[in-house]
């Protein structure tokens, strides 16, 4: 028996497989891979072509597509394992809590000390962890004991009835391990793999013929199936018990690709997960990493030889482990020497470092120092120092050139638009204190006035600009922001595809064009989420949204989806609570779309949309309930007056008059709503209005604010966070 690390950068099946002196075909299961099972060529080719794929995915179809009594159990079954586990996690939730609480009360070198009482003098704070803990650990095996009798039941109630395709599948795959000398078990989607292994019956037929298993395989195998995450697209996650494995390696918990999903810097953390799973020690499997085991016995009880109690923690050493395995230790270390390597197909998020930032005092007297020793001097420091310069709470703005009159023109609502600079006096340097908090980011101008001339200008020293459907603005950023890094490319990520196509529209007569977004790896005979996106080409070229996009999905933080973009050519009137862009979009776009491609039920449809396009997928939504679930709303143009004097200019006079109507009768526009505004702009007070009026028709709300203005970097930054918050992807369950 084999359990092996993640395999597609660094293979070493191959390797292993003569080690342990396999010749011969090979029986491969990629059920965990799904409707991807067949792409095995390069796993064939490392293994010289001896592979032999038992196909369980298809199979499952065409055994469920025979049998609707068999599928209506597996449905079944797949519901009540849902409400199961949304129990399980209501309880979890505060009981992991109260345990990180609690350890937080111990010093990170202390962890170790927690088993013979030794971190406090009074012997008061160790009872308390290990109680916890234990609650935790009851909770786990609660959770597990009742998935185990639902499968019981939903087995029993299986066999009461024939099933002569699943007996033929059977057989099959019975005939094909016969004919060869050892298993191999890929990872992929872990659920998947489960059942795919159960329903045909693969462990039991296999017999004693060698297993070798890396990351999703290598966990069904265990007694025990944990899923983890510490960091997942919405913060750290709580590790979960998915149910029991095969229990062929007991004593051991598999954790694939433990360096990018678990924060093993965290010695808290670390101690949390070892101690709570003990007695079985968790083997951290990263790329290289291998383990080989023998197979399990059991007594005629059923219990495991070698099975260990106790709860401290189990290291590799106390389970007969090679040192070359790194095992999580009840201390808050990782023993062991593993080879932790990365995988480089996803970039570990870490806090950004920052440096100490310079005193403002310091950088003014620079830079006049500077002007008033003459321009060679300027120029040098110019040459080495990048400005604005930016402080803890502040930045430093320079312009160097004849001038009048310099303003420096910013989007911050609520201040005054224009701030004035000093020249420093007998130069033609000018400079401008403002005051930025950390976490901000704000686009602005230079305004320059020579005489009766004035203009409108991008910060000649400052490089970073942000652009826009009209133009360009200079960015500054506080001390703290930092661009996410998913919205850039990544060598790694598949990339996917952006096709033009064109409806005739009776709605608003003609031809209307539209481009749609198709994940990398495409399937036609898929079926895939829709997201229809307001100003899409907008989207694309100012929020990075196809990046986005390809960034998150291959990071199985949303699923693959289809996404149509959309232009309007009249933006402000037909997205502005106009009947006829919902009806556009309800009886027009989607039936196209839905000739095209497979695109899912209105309960994985999203409409997204910015300020006018918020409004627009708000109010077709509104006129159109149950057409689409899930609404991406940014910086929502949600304007209202409840004196009736409309203060935002005609254009929004429509807008007005339907939010009016909106705000007395929500209706059921969606069942879960995100919003996104920057404190900056004036519609912030829109949004947070319509928090409470959304939030009064049952649907889940989510609202973020960001120190940021009405612009598409704001709106770029917010996609992660409303997109896997509706289209949660299946990080959780996907170990490659």
């Amino acid at each position: 028996m084999a359990l092996l690390g993640p395999q597609r950068h660094y293979p070493r099946v191959a390797e292993v497989l003569d080690e342990l002196g396999i010749d011969g075909r090979l029986a491969v299961v990629t059920a965990g891979w799904e409707e991807r099972e067949r792409e095995d060529d390069e796993l064939n080719r490392h293994l010289s072509g001896r592979t032999v794929n038992l196909a369980l995915f298809p199979r499952t179809d065409e055994v469920l597509a025979d049998d609707p009594g068999l599928q209506e159990l597996v449905a079944e079954r797949e519901r009540r394992r849902r409400e199961l586990r949304d129990l399980y996690h209501l309880r979890l939730a505060p009981q992991l809590q109260a345990c990180r609480a609690l350890l937080n009360l111990v010093e990170p070198d202390e962890l170790d000390r927690i088993d013979d009482n030794r971190i406090d003098e009074d012997k008061v704070l160790g009872p308390e962890i290990e109680h916890a803990l234990a609650a935790v650990r009851d909770l786990d095996a609660h959770h597990q004991a009742r998935v185990a009798a639902l499968d019981v039941e939903i087995e029993h109630r299986r066999i009461e009835q024939p099933h002569p395709v699943l007996d033929r599948h059977r057989a099959e795959v019975a005939e094909l391990l016969e004919a060869c000398h050892a298993l191999l078990i890929a990872g992929g989607h872990v659920g998947t793999l489960m059942s795919a292994l159960g329903l045909f019956r693969v462990i039991e037929q296999t017999g004693d013929r060698p297993i070798v298993a890396w990351s999703g395989g290598a966990m069904v195998l265990a007694e025990r199936i944990v899923l983890f995450h510490d960091r997942p697209a919405r913060g750290a996650g709580d590790a979960e018990v998915l149910g029991a494995g095969f229990g062929l390696v007991p004593g051991v918990l598999a954790m694939p690709h433990a360096v990018h999903r678990l924060d093993l810097d965290n010695r808290r953390r670390v101690a949390l997960m070892a101690r709570r799973f003990a007695p079985a020690a968790c083997l951290a499997l990263d790329y290289g990493d291998r383990v080989i085991l023998e197979p399990h016995t059991t007594d005629d009880h059923g219990h495991h030889d070698g099975a260990k109690s106790g709860h401290g923690g189990s290291t590799g050493a106390a389970l007969g482990l090679p040192s070359t395995v790194r095992v999580l230790s009840p201390g808050g270390e990782v023993v062991g020497e593993g080879s932790g390597l990365m995988n480089p197909d996803v970039p570990v998020e870490r806090p950004a470092p920052h440096s100490v930032p310079a005193d403002v005092h310091d950088e003014l007297a620079a830079i006049t120092d500077a002007a008033r020793a003459g321009r060679r001097a300027t120029a040098r420091l110019l040459h080495h120092r990048q400005y604005p310069v930016v402080g803890d709470g502040w930045a430093l703005f320079v312009f160097v050139g004849p001038a009048d009159h310099v303003r420096l023109h910013h989007w911050i609502s609520g201040l005054p638009s224009a701030r004035t600079f000093v020249r420093v006096d007998g130069t033609d340097v000018w400079t401008l204190v403002l005051d930025i908090r950390p976490e901000a980011r704000v686009e602005y101008k230079l305004e320059v006035q020579r005489g009766d001339h004035t203009e409108l200008i991008r910060d000649p020293l400052n490089p970073d600009h942000a652009r826009d459907p009209f133009g360009a603005n200079s960015v500054v950023r506080g001390f703290r922001y930092v661009k996410p890094e998913w919205t850039d490319e990544h060598g790694n990520a598949r990339r996917g595809t952006v096709v033009d196509l064109e409806l005739e529209s009776k709605v608003f007569g003609g031809s209307r064009p539209y481009s749609v977004y198709l994940p990398a790896r495409f399937r036609e005979d898929r079926a895939y989420p829709l997201m229809v996106v307001h100003d899409g080409r907008d989207y694309a070229d100012y929020a990075s949204l196809i990046t986005v996009l390809d960034n998150l999905i291959h990071r199985l933080e949303i699923p693959p989806l289809i996404a149509a973009l959309i232009q309007s050519p009249d933006r402000l009137a037909e997205y502005g609570a106009n009947p006829d862009h919902g009806r556009y979009l309800v009886d027009e776009l989607v039936p196209d779309l839905e000739a095209r491609y497979r695109v899912g039920p209105p309960s994985r449809r999203v409409l997204l949309g910015a300020s006018f396009g918020a409004v627009a997928g708000l109010h077709a939504a509104w006129t159109h309930p149950g057409a689409f679930d899930k609404l991406l709303l940014q910086s929502g143009s949600f304007a209202f007056s409840d004196v009736g004097v409309n203060e935002m200019g005609p254009v929004f006079d429509p807008v007005v008059e339907w939010m009016g109507r909106f705000r007395a009768a929500p209706g059921d526009p969606a069942r879960r709503i995100f919003l996104s505004v920057g404190v900056y702009e004036s519609l912030v007070y829109f949004n947070r209005s319509i928090l409470p009026v959304l939030q009064s028709t049952g649907a889940e709300v989510r609202l973020v604010e960001a120190l940021d203005g009405h612009n598409w970097e704001n709106w770029r930054d917010h996609l992660r966070d409303g997109l896997t918050w509706l289209l949660p992807g299946p990080q959780w369950m996907i170990y490659e």
